[in-house]
């Protein structure tokens, strides 16, 4: 991601971004645990030995040691996964030799990665509940962070839109006045998806929080808020042309995590008892009800 003369705004506010995404995720995985404790469907804990969560009955019940575990190795993949996307799609082929071209940070591709570390782990520990269930419950956070993403981009005079009359004016010595003279106005592409992602947070948490089923919907707004956008984006941020002369690298990111939701409304259409309330839980265990 290019970033403009304010590199120390877009560190601060993304990991204030991390940081509530942490907090959100750690609240709601303790909300649950409390439903579930209600009906005797938890694990008890704390404990001196933590490698009886391990176990196969405790792995039978709902333990939030290991949803923070399984949430945890989640989120450092995601980390360390925010360029896949620029590293497989910004490649050129020079003088017979494939190089790369660094081009911008796609959240997006960090997200398809997410699901799919919660989607292997969480049938490790059934008791937390079916794996679609289990990673529903981080959904609210990943729009919060994504809020934060885009606002440290806004501050920082990054992921800058193309001239556009209805647009906002950067400081001179910023990268998009720069390019684009000083005084343009360019369009707020940043402020509209922080806007859409913090208004997407608070009703995935209102749902959450209600026992409503919200699963894709996250991928839904996120990906087609970030796809459309990315056509208002300067094509200045990209190294390469675009493929297939109209598609860069980020909305397609955006649109493939679009498609994901698709296929997860679709799943829940057809399978709703996928995302219904916990069934009592395997090894024999009955909760009692709440």
């Amino acid at each position: 991601m290019i970033i403009a003369q304010f590199p120390f705004i877009y560190a601060t506010v993304n990991a204030i971004g991390v940081l509530a995404h942490v907090l959100c995720a750690l609240g709601l995985i303790l909300f649950a645990w409390r439903k579930h404790a209600k009906a005797s469907a938890a694990t008890t804990w704390p404990t001196w030995k933590p490698w009886r969560y391990f176990g196969k009955t405790e792995r039978c019940r709902f333990n939030p040691i290991t949803m923070t575990m399984c949430y945890g190795v989640a989120m450092g993949v995601l980390a360390v996964s925010l360029r896949w996307v620029d590293f497989m799609f910004n490649r050129a082929v020079i003088r017979g030799e494939v190089r790369h071209f660094p081009g911008s940070t796609a959240f997006a591709g960090g997200v398809l990665v997410f699901f799919a570390v919660i989607l292997i782990l969480s049938p490790f520990f059934s008791g937390n509940g079916k794996p679609l269930r289990q990673l529903q419950l981080f959904m609210p956070g990943l729009a919060l962070h994504h809020a934060f993403n885009r606002t440290a981009c806004l501050l920082a005079s990054c992921c800058y839109g193309v001239p556009h009359r209805f647009g906002i004016v950067f400081p001179d010595i910023s990268v998009p006045s720069i390019v684009y003279a000083p005084g343009t106005r360019v369009f707020p592409s940043q402020a509209i998806e922080a806007g859409v992602m913090l208004l997407l947070f608070g009703a995935l948490l209102w749902l959450q929080l209600c026992g409503k089923r919200h699963l894709p919907i996250f991928p839904l707004v996120f990906g087609l808020t970030g796809f459309l956008l990315g056509f208002m984006r300067s094509p200045t941020l990209e190294p390469l042309p675009p493929m297939f002369g109209w598609l860069y690298p980020t909305p397609l990111a955006h649109l493939m995590v679009f498609w994901v939701g698709i296929a997860l409304l679709v799943l829940m259409l057809l399978h709703k008892h996928w995302l219904d309330n916990p069934a009592p839980p395997p090894c024999g265990i009955e909760p009692k009800s709440a």
